[in-house]
C-alpha cells in the first residue's frame, strides 16, 4: 500500500510541475484527458468539474513527464472505478475521501520532511521556472491558462534581465 501512495504522490508531483495545473484541475482528471499520442492534456468541462473561466484549454506534456505519464497509463481498457485519476482512490493515504487532495498531498510532504509544500506551489514553480529560462510571458500565460496578462505578470520580476537581452538582440 505505501509503495501504491508512493507512486500516486510521484505521479500527482510531476503533473503539478510539469503541467502546471490547477488543484481542480489535477482532482477532476481523467485518463481519457491524456492524449499521448499528440502529448497534450485535455482541460474540459465534464460531470461537476468546469474548467476556471469555464474554458477549456490543453497543456502539451513535455518528454519526462510523458515517460512517467506512459508508465502509470493503465493498460486495456479503463474501468468506471479509475474515472479520476486522484479524485477516487480508495486505499491507504488516499482512503479518507473528506480530505480535499491538496491537504492529502501536503500531509503526505510533511510526513516526507517537506515544509511548506502544497500543490499550488508546484503551479508556482511551473511558471516562475519558464519565466526564468526566457520563455515569453504570453506563453506563460497561455500555460497556466490565465484569463488576463495581469495574472502572469505577477512572475516578471523573476527575469529582470529580459528587457536588455531583448534590446542586445537588434542585429542592426
Amino acid at each position: 500500500m505505501r509503495a501504491e501512495a508512493d507512486s500516486i504522490m510521484d505521479l500527482l508531483l510531476n503533473l503539478a510541475l510539469y503541467a502546471g495545473l490547477r488543484r481542480s484541475e489535477l482532482y477532476y482528471l481523467r485518463w481519457q484527458d491524456i492524449d499521448l499520442k499528440l502529448k497534450l492534456i485535455h482541460i474540459r468541462a465534464h460531470g461537476k468539474f468546469v474548467p476556471k473561466n469555464k474554458k477549456p484549454g490543453t497543456v502539451p506534456i513535455n518528454n519526462k513527464l510523458f515517460k512517467i505519464l506512459k508508465k502509470a497509463y493503465p493498460k486495456g481498457k479503463i474501468s468506471d472505478d479509475k474515472k479520476y485519476i486522484f479524485g477516487e482512490f480508495h486505499k491507504s493515504e488516499w482512503a479518507n475521501p473528506t480530505i480535499p487532495l491538496s491537504k492529502k498531498f501536503t500531509l503526505l510532504s510533511k510526513k516526507a520532511g517537506v515544509k511548506n509544500a502544497g500543490l499550488h506551489v508546484c503551479r508556482h514553480t511551473f511558471a516562475s521556472h519558464l519565466v526564468q529560462a526566457g520563455e515569453p510571458l504570453l506563453v506563460v500565460k497561455e500555460l497556466m491558462r490565465h484569463s488576463d496578462i495581469k495574472s502572469t505578470m505577477v512572475y516578471a520580476h523573476l527575469a529582470p534581465d529580459q528587457p536588455r537581452k531583448a534590446v542586445e538582440s537588434l542585429g542592426y
